[in-house]
């Protein structure tokens, strides 16, 4: 093979890898099965995830696990259940969803449509994060219907 060759098949391989990596959330039925359940939602670029969980990364720190901490995070905080939310902030308002599983987009909808399903998110990936689109409020999922909600001032 000559180096022409070898450099249009190594752009080739990486094009597949790329690809491969976009669409491997498909192979995830129960990611499948909760965003067609939600009323309304968008699948961020992998470009614009980037930007989100670079903002998220300069307002909040995660630890490596992909857990808030939330000592280090200035800002008020409450752990409820997940049936009053509605009681404490606007559910009317557009949620960025960010997985543990790296694999999956952020997606963006509706926070009652998302806590309307909030058993098909968990079945998803125990581990995520809920960030309000301007980024006032986090939340973070806890065991057994609980949810820490912080509110930022940023």
């Amino acid at each position: 093979m000559n180096d022409d060759l070898k450099k249009k098949y190594e752009i080739l391989k990486e094009l597949s890898r790329t690809k491969n990596k976009h669409n491997k959330w498909k192979e995830n039925l129960l990611f499948v099965e909760f965003i067609e359940k939600l009323d309304s939602y968008e699948m961020l670029s992998e470009m614009d995830s980037e930007l989100i969980s670079e903002k998220l990364s300069y307002s909040v720190c995660i630890s490596e696990g992909g857990h808030v901490i939330w000592d280090k995070l200035k800002c008020n905080n409450l752990v409820i259940k997940y049936e009053k939310i509605s009681g404490c902030i606007d559910v009317s308002k557009q949620y960025y969803v960010l997985w543990n599983n790296l694999d999956l987009p952020i997606i963006k909808s509706r926070l009652k449509s998302i806590i309307n399903y909030v058993e098909d998110l968990e079945a998803v990936d125990f581990d995520y994060l809920l960030i309000s689109e301007d980024f006032d409020i986090i939340m973070e999922a806890k065991k057994n219907g609980y949810v820490r909600i912080g509110f930022i001032n940023i």
